[in-house]
């Protein structure tokens, strides 16, 4: 017979633990592959099956179709904004770059001359002629050696004063008689005496409409430095003062460049205000500092107007004065003018003041029926504004507005109209024409450490300074 065939004994890994009780033989377990492959498989396929579970679990629930529809029209809005803002932005650079003339302006012998060749000027010291004053009566003039000089080069000693007005046969001086136009006032020992102002130079005596016209000719960097010293508070920074001293000297060049009468400016707003007031330290260095310079394009005098508060931007020179010279000068995005007190004001305007203002303009009405603005420039402020009366519709420009009602009552062009019990409220920003640099702003400028470089190349872009004597 054959042996029986022997059992293999089974494959795998032990696995040994410990007794359960003490003195009892370790326990011993052998693991099979196979079923121990298959234990994995199935553990395998369970966490599959449970992780698809968790997915769907965790995905998001269906967004509402309102809330998906609004957040759709919310943003082409919002997309629609952006594309108006863009073709405002787009509209206003083209309405300031057509400010600039393709070409230089030149000359012109039949039209208004829309810009100044710089002026070949010698190296003598350079004057100019300002209108002090027009005086229906006396005007009374003091200096420790004052003397007269006639047309004729007869001199007459005053003995430290004198005294002149203009009657039906012109200029008139106590103790002296009548003399011709141009006579000249001269103080051998400082400054002529106006009341409680002093002056420096030479003064003439002219009649100018039946009323005494006192001009005063002087070098034009003494001019400036009165000129800063009263445009510009003596508080201010030195380099807004030395902003202003060159815009002063350009536009006095350029005023008398085409000067055509016995003096060159008025000592008002209507040019550059020029007082008599003392000037202190900080605004003569400014002046000395920038002696000579001026603000130049291509060839031409920069027409370097300025006001006191642009009230966030400044003013297209044709909106204001079609006629002056306007090389250079453009308007410009301001932004450094806020702590001016001329910001924004508020005025109100009675019906009264109207027709009194219309009067004056040769308009003869009993009754206002409403004011309404016409149009507007870039800057919003007003081209044409329309009073309506009893006797029909009178327009007038911004500016004339002012001008009739009174520069510091209607402090700028750019004002809204409202009615207020029985008066008109007028709210606007800023004080002044709002052409070329704005004063508040230059000081502001300065204030937040800018030269006045920069600041004239904010207000006059393109402009560059040179010295021309």
């Amino acid at each position: 017979m054959s042996e029986p065939a022997r059992q293999r004994p089974p494959s795998g890994p032990v696995i040994v633990l410990p007794p359960r009780d003490p003195g009892a033989p370790s326990r011993r377990f052998r693991l099979r592959p196979g079923r121990l492959f298959g234990l994995l498989a199935v553990c395998l396929l369970l966490g599959v099956a449970l992780g698809g579970v968790g997915s769907r679990l965790l995905e998001p629930a269906p967004a509402d179709p309102a809330l998906t529809e609004e957040n759709r029209r919310l943003s082409d809005e919002l997309a629609s904004l952006r594309q108006e803002l863009n073709a405002f932005r787009e509209k206003l650079a083209t309405e300031l770059r057509a400010a600039l003339p393709e070409e230089d302006p030149t000359p012109s012998e039949t039209g208004p001359r829309l810009a100044v060749p710089i002026p070949a000027l010698s190296n003598d010291e350079q004057t100019v002629r300002v209108a002090l004053l027009r005086s229906d009566g006396d005007v009374v003039l003091e200096g420790q050696e004052l003397f007269l000089e006639h047309t004729n080069g007869v001199t007459t000693p005053m003995r430290g004063r004198a005294v002149a007005r203009v009657n039906k046969n012109g200029v008139f001086v106590e103790g002296v008689g009548n003399a011709q136009p141009g006579l000249r006032v001269i103080n051998r020992l400082g400054p002529i005496r106006i009341g409680d102002r002093e002056f420096p130079g030479t003064l003439e005596l002219h009649s100018d409409q039946e009323r005494l016209l006192v001009v005063n000719e002087l070098p034009l960097e003494r001019y400036l430095a009165g000129v800063v010293a009263s445009e510009v508070p003596g508080s201010w920074g030195v380099e807004a003062k030395k902003a202003q001293a060159v815009a002063a000297r350009t536009y006095a060049l350029m005023k008398k460049a085409d000067a055509d009468r016995a003096w060159d400016l008025e000592a008002t707003v209507d040019d550059q205000v020029y007082s008599g007031k003392p000037v202190d330290g900080s605004t003569r260095a400014a002046v000395t500092a920038t002696h000579g310079e001026v603000l130049t394009r291509d060839g031409y005098l920069v027409s370097a107007f300025y006001h006191s508060t642009c009230g966030g931007m400044t003013e297209l020179p044709r909106d204001v004065w079609p006629e002056q010279p306007s090389h250079g000068n453009t308007a410009v995005v301001g932004g450094f003018c806020d702590k001016s007190p001329h910001a924004r004001w508020t005025v109100d305007v009675s019906p009264e003041q109207l027709l009194s203002a219309a009067a004056r303009a040769g308009h003869e009405a009993t009754q206002v029926k409403g004011l309404h603005v016409r149009s507007r420039s870039t800057s919003e402020r007003i081209t044409a504004i329309d009073l309506v009366t009893d006797r029909g519709t009178v327009t007038w420009s911004g500016q004339r507005f002012r001008e009739l009602l009174g520069y510091g009552k209607i402090k700028s062009a750019r004002f809204e109209v409202a009615v207020q019990g029985g008066s008109f409220r007028l709210t606007g920003r800023g004080f002044g024409h709002g052409v070329g640099m704005c004063q508040w702003g230059a000081q502001g400028m300065s204030s937040a450490g800018e030269d006045y470089r920069a600041i004239l190349g904010k207000y006059y872009p393109g402009s560059k300074i040179e010295r021309i004597y």
